[in-house]
């Protein structure tokens, strides 16, 4: 009889304490709020471009909201590469405008002896 109660005892323990596990295990892997939110506690951070850091306006584990300049990279470089392309536009436009000029005056050095000739059968004729 003892050694059932003793068994039933231990028993009751082990499966307590499994059940215990098992809702602290529930309850860390999906928090629950009760209004029901799920806050997250730390989230990675990754810009859209790479580059040095210039200035960081956060700490480690600061509370952030939505819309908060993080940090600010240099952009040196992007500033070089938009005037490099935008000097690589006008020149492109330029050497477009001098090919439209040169292809017009080959047009009209190709019409003149078509001109001439015009002129001259003009007078034959006339």
């Amino acid at each position: 009889m003892k050694k059932l109660k003793y068994f039933s005892t231990l028993l009751i323990a082990a499966l307590a304490i499994i059940a215990a596990w098992l809702v602290w295990n529930y309850y860390t892997q999906s928090p629950w709020t009760r209004d029901g939110k799920v806050r997250a506690e730390q989230v990675g951070i990754t810009p859209q471009v790479s580059g040095s850091i210039l200035q960081l306006n956060v700490r480690d584990n600061q509370l952030v909201k939505a819309g908060d300049v993080l940090f600010k990279i240099d952009d040196t470089p992007y500033r070089i590469a938009l005037l490099d392309a935008q000097a690589q536009l006008a020149k492109t436009r330029a050497d477009l405008a001098k090919a439209r000029v040169e292809q017009s005056k080959a047009a009209s050095d190709a019409a003149r002896p078509a001109k001439s000739l015009a002129q001259r059968d003009f007078r034959r004729r006339s």
